[in-house]
């Protein structure tokens, strides 16, 4: 008997883990969490990527002085966790973070000359992994 096999719903009575019905749902809570895990996955090592090429941006020779000091300023307002307006009210609240991480992150975006964002995404795009395979 498993974890799974006592539910609330049932008054406490063992369920047949051998039903097509159940192994069908065990199948798709697999299935589901897989699929989660990936989406997941995948969305974390995209923003990995997209701060390492706002971090060369930041560091590269030609970006605007303006530009450095905008994306800061969002980096900083990322990290820190005071607010202009608390998020106890309920939408400005988090409109507020939305606004000041957006608008900055745009502006810096157009100060920043053309084909500079795709210069420093080319290296950052093919960097190799960190842990490589080799057999000893």
């Amino acid at each position: 008997m498993t974890h799974l096999d006592l539910l609330p719903g049932n008054g406490g009575s063992v369920i047949d883990t051998q039903t097509p019905y159940y192994q069908d749902m065990l199948n798709n809570i697999r299935t589901t969490s897989a699929q989660a895990y990936a989406a997941i996955y995948a969305f974390v090592r995209r923003i990995k990527r997209e701060l390492a090429v706002w971090r060369r941006i930041i560091k590269h020779s030609k970006t605007p002085r303006a530009s450095k000091w905008i994306l800061w300023f969002a980096l900083v307002y990322a990290a820190f966790s005071f607010d202009v307006i608390s998020d106890f009210i309920p939408i400005l609240g988090l409109l507020d973070d939305l606004i000041l991480l957006a608008v900055p992150i745009a502006l810096a975006i157009k100060f920043v000359p053309n084909g500079m964002i795709a210069e420093c995404r080319v290296p950052v795009a093919y960097t190799p992994p960190l842990i490589e395979n080799n057999p000893r």
